[in-house]
C-alpha cells in the first residue's frame, strides 16, 4: 500500500531571497518552543540568536519545499552546507499545517542524495528527534557545536 503525500517542488534560494523572512520566523519561532531554548528569556533569545541564524544562513544553502501549483506557497525548508563530502544540516522545518506529509524528510533526503556515490551519513546541529530516529537509518550524528565552530572560523 502506498501513501499519498503532499506533492512538492524543491527550490534553492540564497540568504537575500524574499522568502528569508519566512526562514527566520520558522526557525526562530519553532526552536523557541524547544524546552531548552524556552528557558531563555524572550528578549535575550531573539537578541542573541537571530544574528547567529543570519550568519548560518549567509554561509549555507537553503532549500525550500513549495507547492508545485503555487511556487510562492512554502511548506518547509532545510538549511545545510557541505564540509568536504559530509552534509551538515543546520535546521529543517515544516509548517504545522503540512507536518506528517514527509516534507522535511524529503528535503533531507534530497540533501543526502547530493553526496558523492558511496558516501552516507552526515551531521545535524539542532536536535530534531524525527531526523535522528534509528528507524530512518540515515547515519546522521547530532553535533550541536558544529555551527559554532564554522561561525568562529569565519571571524
Amino acid at each position: 500500500m502506498t501513501e499519498d503525500f503532499l506533492p512538492i517542488v524543491l527550490r534553492e534560494v540564497d540568504a537575500d531571497a524574499p522568502e528569508i523572512g519566512l526562514i527566520y520566523s520558522g526557525w526562530l519561532q519553532s526552536l523557541r518552543n524547544n524546552p531548552f531554548f524556552g528557558m531563555v528569556p524572550e528578549q535575550m533569545y531573539f537578541t542573541h540568536y537571530r544574528p547567529q541564524v543570519g550568519r548560518i544562513l549567509a554561509t549555507s544553502k537553503i532549500l525550500l519545499a513549495c507547492n508545485p501549483d503555487e511556487p510562492d506557497q512554502i511548506f518547509g525548508f532545510v538549511v545545510y552546507r557541505f564540509i568536504g563530502d559530509i552534509p551538515h544540516i543546520s535546521y529543517a522545518y515544516t509548517k504545522g499545517t503540512w507536518r506528517r506529509q514527509r516534507v522535511a524528510d524529503r528535503l533531507v533526503n534530497h540533501v543526502l542524495s547530493e553526496q558523492p556515490a558511496g558516501e552516507s551519513g552526515g551531521m545535524v546541529s539542532h536536535m530534531m528527534p524525527w531526523l535522528l530516529a534509528p528507524s530512518k537509518n540515515r547515519g546522521l550524528i547530532f553535533n550541536p557545536f558544529k555551527d559554532l565552530e564554522l561561525l568562529n572560523e569565519k571571524d
